[in-house]
């Protein structure tokens, strides 16, 4: 595993191997499968094409973030890889009861992302006759790794090319991980995520969420608040309007304290909700949970008697901006 400086090298310079603990891949089938699905997802895939994925909070039955989710539509089986506490799979036997349909964790079946703006050079050799250019963000194609069969999805959380790769064979990780690394990246460690994904405004869950709504936190894009169908947390639609915002802000040096206050002109105005890693950047990164009109990018505020400048995101230039997948 690459230290943490390399981590958040790779990811933005190269390519990155993302391995995220904890996080499980459940296979949903039968009859009652898109039913299955529709209620379990925050977002709604009602018009959801087969062979595409889509990113989701999960919720539990109060509306209150229990993980995330993606899902990645077949024509006869969706897989879910998700990240989630521990009770959200009684959330998950109780959805499905009764739908005519299995929801199976398989210990066998992993999930790694393949992220960084050089990611398609590693998966585009797995793609099976599919030119990796012509894989569309949101969608999934069937591949094979010698003779392991993978499935192949373009998605990914740190604005960076990305690709989210499903397998059983443990020589498919192998080859993933060395062709990360004849690229100059590899396995990464997932401590970096933090920083990764609050640099590009992805969620950093569970603390971004901490005594915060949906709508607080800026994350309800990964949720269908429009919808008028019952779903697993619908209660979720009922949320309040918010006198509070996350917004990022940059430090110089060392970061500062979690749930440090942050104040403006010596009043308290809200506090430090995410702490990232410095992954051997010279500035700290964090996510402050600030009350309204505060939270917005561009103002300097004291945190432990230091400046904090905040911050529009997403809060780095990706290089995959600026390069083409096959180029």
């Amino acid at each position: 595993m690459l230290s943490i400086e390399d981590s958040y090298d790779a990811i933005r310079s190269t390519v990155g191997v993302i391995d995220v603990p904890g996080r499980t891949v459940i296979a949903i089938s039968g009859p009652g499968r898109s039913e299955a699905v529709r209620r379990l997802l925050a977002v709604s895939t009602e018009f959801a094409a087969i062979d595409t994925c889509t990113d989701s909070l999960l919720l539990d039955e109060s509306g209150r973030v229990a993980g995330f989710a993606t899902a990645l539509i077949g024509a006869g089986t969706t897989h879910l890889v998700v990240d989630a506490e521990p009770a959200w799979a009684e959330v998950l036997e109780r959805t499905v009861a009764g739908l005519d349909t299995t929801a199976v964790s398989d210990p066998d079946l992993h999930a790694l992302h393949i992220e960084g703006p050089r990611s398609w050079e590693v998966v585009g050799e797995y793609t099976v006759g599919t030119p990796v250019e012509d894989i569309l963000l949101g969608e999934t194609l069937s591949g094979r790794c010698g003779d392991e069969p993978v499935l192949i999805a373009r998605t990914g959380s740190t604005a960076e090319y990305g690709y989210l790769v499903l397998f059983s064979g443990p020589e498919v990780r192998d080859r993933l991980e060395a062709d990360a690394r004849k690229l100059g990246g590899g396995l990464i460690d997932p401590g970096v995520l933090a920083r990764i994904h609050a640099e590009t405004n992805f969620p950093v869950l569970p603390q971004q969420i901490e005594d915060a709504t949906v709508l607080e936190t800026g994350i309800a894009w990964f949720a269908s608040l429009d919808r008028d169908d019952e779903f697993v947390g619908d209660a979720i639609r009922e949320v309040p309007a918010p006198h509070r915002r996350i917004v990022a802000a940059r430090l110089d040096g060392e970061p500062p304290q979690l749930h440090a206050e942050v104040r403006d002109a010596g009043s308290t105005i809200g506090r430090v909700q995410v702490v990232a890693p410095r992954a051997g950047r010279p500035d700290s990164l964090v996510l402050l949970l600030l009350d309204d009109p505060f939270g917005v990018p561009g103002i300097d505020l004291e945190i432990e008697g230091r400046t904090a400048r905040t911050l529009a995101r997403p809060a780095i230039s990706p290089r995959s901006w600026s390069e083409i997948i096959g180029g």
